[in-house]
Parts: structure tokens; C-alpha cells; sequence
């Protein structure tokens, strides 16, 4: 039973080392998500700020269609890669929030897996415990019982003849206390198989 403990234990240290690393993903993912946001709203600025250089050179093109023809395809060009670039931005940024999500959903599904397992434990658990007390309380029942029974062969033993098919009060507890002991044996390893079948299944 102390091996079983010992072994639930490492099973909860290894789904809180789980959920800790979840959460430095999840804060890396955070970090990553607030740098594309800053370099997103950076190309907008910047895309912005192209976009008005266009309209001052469309001004003073007018007075040299030539130099307004070249750099207004430069600028046009710029602005292309801006347009772009923000575009990749956005899509990096809905990937890294659905990543979010996905690791925020997994983190919730881990905590419900713990809880459900522990759960599960604290009624086994108790079920022992009420087995165990049933079948204390059935083996003193029975030794009171062949006290008495003793009290009364013993009162009466000098008039009877010895029988020597009759089992002694010893053997009769005896046999009781090593059925006993099997059936409890039983029952923690019919415990112990569907715990295990329980942890194979949720693998």
C-alpha cells in the first residue's frame, strides 16, 4: 500500500511538472504574441507613414513627371512589401493565438485528468477502509462467538467424551483469519488491476 501511495505521488509530481511546463508555454507564446503585435503596429506606422511621403512626392511630381514616375513606382513598391508584410504579421499572430488556446485547453484537460485520478483514489481508498472494518468486526464477532463457545465445552468437558472431529477454538479462528486475509488480498488486487486498467485507458 505504502509502494501504491509512493506511486500516486510521483504520478501527481509528474502532471504538476506537466501543467508547469504549460505554463512557461503558454507565457513564451504570450511574449511572442506581444512582439508581432509590436512589430505589426510598427509596419502600420510605417505603411502609413510611406502612404503620406506618396501624397507630398505626388505633389512635387508635378512639377517633373520623370522623377515622379520613378519614385512613385519605388514608393508604390514599398508600400506593396508594407501591405505584405503586415499581412504575414496578422497570420503569425492568429497562429500563435490559436497555440494559446490550444495549450490553455490542454492545461484544463490535464487539471481535470488530476482531479478526476484523485478523485478516484480518495473512493478507493475508502472503500478499503470499509472492507477492512467489515471484516474486523466479522472476525471479532466470530472469536467472541467461540469464546463463548470455549467457556461452554470447557464447563462441561469432564462429563462429555472428547470428540476428536470437533475442531478446537485455535484452528476454527485460524481458518477464519487466513480466509479472511485472502479475501482482503483479493479485493486489493482486483483494486489495483482496475487502477491500472484506469491509468492504461486514460494513456
Amino acid at each position: 500500500m505504502e509502494a501504491q501511495d509512493q506511486h500516486h505521488l510521483q504520478e501527481r509530481q509528474a502532471w504538476e511538472d506537466r501543467e508547469e511546463e504549460l505554463r512557461k508555454e503558454i507565457a513564451n507564446v504570450t511574449q511572442w504574441k506581444s512582439e508581432i503585435e509590436k512589430r505589426w503596429r510598427q509596419a502600420l506606422k510605417d505603411k502609413e507613414d510611406l502612404q503620406e511621403r506618396l501624397d507630398v512626392v505626388t505633389k512635387e511630381a508635378e512639377l517633373s513627371l520623370t522623377a515622379w514616375d520613378e519614385e512613385r513606382e519605388s514608393l508604390q513598391r514599398q508600400r506593396s512589401e508594407a501591405v505584405t508584410l503586415v499581412k504575414e504579421f496578422m497570420e503569425v499572430a492568429d497562429v500563435l493565438q490559436s497555440k494559446v488556446l490550444e495549450l490553455s485547453q490542454e492545461k484544463k484537460r490535464q487539471e481535470e485528468i488530476s482531479e478526476s485520478r484523485l478523485k478516484h483514489q480518495r473512493e478507493e481508498e475508502e472503500e478499503r477502509q470499509r472492507f477492512d472494518q467489515m471484516h474486523i468486526a466479522s472476525l471479532t464477532e466470530e472469536l467472541d462467538a467461540l469464546r463463548g463457545q470455549q467457556g461452554n465445552s470447557a464447563a462441561g468437558e469432564q462429563g462429555e467424551p472428547s470428540d476428536p472431529e470437533r475442531p478446537t477454538m485455535q484452528k476454527r479462528f485460524v481458518g477464519l483469519f487466513t480466509q479472511g486475509l485472502r479475501g482482503l488480498n483479493l479485493r486489493l488486487r482486483g483494486m489495483n488491476y482496475e487502477w491500472i486498467e484506469s491509468s492504461e485507458s486514460d494513456k
